[in-house]
Order: structure tokens, then sequence, then C-alpha cells
């Protein structure tokens, strides 16, 4: 399965920058030595694209929402105002009911702002700071709640910009 994760993985990336919206770049079946079949279909439009992966332990959809998309992070968390999207991908996979977002973005607050906001929207919905680093304008914060949901965050500032981003997800 994991080898057909890989396979998948490249493909998607391949997808994003090729055909018109709702194109599908690529879709078929292969099935591995075991005598697993594995479904894909890939899709892809400028700089968003999906993927969606079928086996007979479930399915994993990875989707790429592009620049200037709007941010769906999971715990209620909400980017800060006037942040601009630089990328945001949603991964959804039914077997282990894992699922996760990473959005990437850039706003002209500072990156120490920016990981104290975020910090304190973690710390409502219940998780517990595990990890801080702080060197010079870069941070960042690693916060987990159980042992099945965490949220990552970096946020760097250079040139009176600051690039942040944030990883976030878990098992249901």
């Amino acid at each position: 399965m994991k080898k057909f994760l890989i396979v998948g993985a490249c493909l998607f990336v391949a997808a994003c920058g090729s055909g018109g919206e709702g194109d599908e770049i690529a879709s078929g079946t292969v099935t591995g030595s075991d005598g697993e079949t594995v479904e894909y279909s890939v899709r892809g439009e400028d700089d968003k694209g999906s993927i969606s992966i079928n086996t007979g332990d479930g399915s994993l959809e990875i989707n790429s929402k592009g620049k200037g998309s709007r941010a769906e992070l999971p715990y209620g968390l909400k980017l800060p105002a006037g942040a601009e999207i630089k990328a945001n991908i949603n991964v959804n996979q039914s077997g282990d009911g894992t699922s996760g977002s990473m959005v990437s973005f850039e706003t002209n607050d500072s990156s120490e702002k920016v990981i104290n906001a975020i910090k304190e929207q973690a710390k409502s919905a219940g998780f517990e700071i595990k990890t801080e680093i702080n060197s010079g304008d870069s941070k960042m914060f690693h916060a987990s709640r159980g042992d099945k949901e965490t949220i990552n965050v970096t946020a760097s500032q250079k040139d009176g910009k600051t690039a942040a981003n944030v990883i976030a997800g878990g098992k249901k």
C-alpha cells in the first residue's frame, strides 16, 4: 500500500499545473504482486489539484487548493486577518480516520504575533503546548491533544513580512 501512496503523491505533484478545470490527468487500476488492487484518479487545474486512491483497506484523498484559496484548518484554527494563502493542502484517509491540513501563508504581522495568536487558539481548543522554539525572528511550536491530534506552527520574519506554516491533524 505504501508504494502506491508514493506513486500517487508523484502523480499528484505532476498534475498540479496541468490541464483545465476538472480535467482528469490520469486514472487507472494497478494490481500489486500480492493481488491488491488500487484505483487512482488525478485531476488538475493550474496550481490546484486532487488525487484519490482507493484500496480494499480504505481511501485516501489529497486536495491542493492553491494560492488565494480559503484556509480549511481543523480544530477551529483561524489564520491572521489579511493572511495571503500560498498553499492549502487537505488530506483525508478513510481506513484509519486520519485527516489533516497544511496551510502556508504570508502576513504583515510579526512572527511572534502569528505564533502567539495560533498558540492561544490551540490552547482554547484543548491542546497542550509541548515544544516551543524561538530563534531571533523565527518561531515555532508543537501542540497535542491526547495521543492522536497535533498542531505544528512555524513562522519566520524577514523584510517586514512573515512566512508561516500551520500543519494540523490526526486520527479520529
